[in-house]
């Protein structure tokens, strides 16, 4: 064999040393580094899905508990104005909560009431175009002079009567002839209407209407406000209806989160076991790559390649 001979085939066997030294010895490392490695990554990750989905159930169950508590409040108010009704006590209240209580058409039947307890005949003009006269009045002296009223009824909330509406009803009672005219709200009056039409109109504001309802006797209070009863007493089954569904409802909704509760917590017991066990997420459905867990009603794995691909999977609960 010659020298060149000799030099290749040492040559060739110091590469196939290297090629053998790189395959059996430096790839399986690297190889099983890179595993290492993987699964530490995987280890940790799991770690911080099941960290961030023990914080969304907690923060979860404090919503569930603050809106118990809400609605608990809500019902004990409910609870407590039933409990006036059925008292009777809300028929002889301040006259400010009665006024509270009634609807316009209502108000215009106190005001009425009102004004006859002071002599007046009254009459409701009612539905229709009335030039802003809701209530015609007429009383007859012992000196059988006769005099007319026209009552304009303002019922608000809140807010103000301004001089247009008062003036509108001074020009209705010029059209009727009338002697007097007197303009009541629930309200008040805006800002200079007093010293505009004081002298010309007498102007019932909702301290002086309030006020007035409450200088009625007993007698009078209950005739004033025996028309409401069957009102108040249907608002008042109403209101019970009302709660009796809501609560109904309620008592179903609470069921349906208990039921989702447990669902979550086995599946947390589960997500904890695999982690314990070093087992990995599952895979993919649809594109086989990794998954991470995810909240929306119980717990899931979703793809990591959201919204690209849309594979899920239920986490168990057992």
């Amino acid at each position: 064999m010659t020298g060149d001979h000799i030099f290749w085939v040492v040559v060739g066997g110091l590469i196939a040393s290297y090629i053998a030294w790189q395959v059996l010895w430096v790839d399986p490392r690297k190889k099983r580094s890179a595993a290492e490695a993987q699964a530490r990554w995987a280890e940790a990750q799991q770690k911080r899905e099941i960290g961030f989905a023990e914080v969304k159930q907690r923060r979860l169950e404090e919503r569930i508990r603050s809106g118990e508590e809400e609605w608990r409040k809500k019902l004990a108010q409910l609870h407590m104005r039933l409990d006036r009704v059925g008292q009777g006590g809300v028929f002889r209240c301040t006259g400010r909560n009665l006024m509270g209580l009634l609807e316009w058409q209502q108000l215009e039947e106190a005001v009425a009431f009102l004004v006859a307890a002071e002599g007046w005949q009254t009459e409701l003009t009612g539905a229709g175009p009335d030039r802003g006269v809701d209530i015609r009045c007429r009383r007859t002296h012992e000196s059988g002079t006769t005099e007319s009223l026209v009552v304009q009824v303002k019922h608000f909330v809140d807010g103000s009567v301004g001089a247009p509406v008062v003036r509108q009803i001074v020009g209705a009672a010029v059209m009727e002839h009338a002697s007097k005219v007197l303009v009541a709200t629930s309200a008040r009056f805006a800002k200079g209407v007093r010293e505009e039409f004081g002298g010309v109109v007498e102007l019932w504001d909702g301290d002086t209407l309030s006020h007035r309802i409450d200088s009625l006797s007993d007698e009078q209070f209950e005739r004033l406000a025996q028309p409401y009863k069957l009102v108040l007493g249907d608002h008042a089954l109403a209101e019970r209806k009302r709660l009796n569904e809501e609560q109904a409802r309620l008592e179903q909704e609470r069921g349906a989160v208990q039921r989702l509760t447990t669902v979550r917590e086995n599946q947390l017991r589960v997500l904890k076991h695999m982690e314990e066990e070093g087992k990995a997420w599952p895979a993919c459905p649809r594109c086989g790559k990794r998954t991470a867990v995810r909240l929306s009603k119980t717990y899931f794995w979703g793809c990591t390649s959201y919204p690209s691909c849309h594979g899920t999977r239920n986490v168990p609960t057992a």
